[in-house]
């Protein structure tokens, strides 16, 4: 999580201020953020369909931080 924080940092003009999109999605929460994906699928498709990881990671009361430093 922390390498695609950097690229999206240094390559794509993330605000540093929110830290990265992964650092970011732990500070929402996880669970918001797939309840927010599960709307948008039941409204728009399958597109918006939250990824396994993010449902394991809500399912386990983890984030992407201990994802992160247990890999």
């Amino acid at each position: 999580a922390s390498d695609i924080d950097l690229v999206w940092l240094h390559g794509y003009g993330f605000p540093r201020w929110r830290g990265g999109p992964m650092f970011y999605a732990d500070m929402v929460g996880l669970p918001e953020i797939v309840a927010t994906l599960d709307g948008y699928q039941t409204a728009w498709g399958d597109k918006w369909k939250p990824a396994a990881l993010l449902r394991e990671l809500v399912n386990a009361g983890s984030n992407f931080k201990e994802w992160d430093a247990g890999r």
